[in-house]
């Protein structure tokens, strides 16, 4: 699984997961949620978490809802 992966060794929960695939998400944009995470996680010195997915995961829903206000 590419988020196992991509978290190194955080353990994502099962409830974790189930929240998650709550999201309308191709492929692609699992990955480059799961990739920004990372690239926060490092920035700021932590070790990647769900709570850093969650963080990309509610930008891009903002970018979204700002998208469709728009047009």
């Amino acid at each position: 699984m590419f988020f196992s992966k991509g978290m190194g060794d955080y353990k994502i929960t099962e409830d974790d997961l189930d929240r998650l695939a709550s999201h309308r998400l191709n492929g692609r944009q699992i990955k480059n949620a799961v990739s920004t995470a990372r690239s926060i996680a490092l920035e700021q010195g932590a070790t990647p978490s769900v709570g850093h997915v969650d963080t990309v995961l509610e930008v891009m829903s903002d970018w979204q809802t700002a998208k469709l206000e728009r047009t």
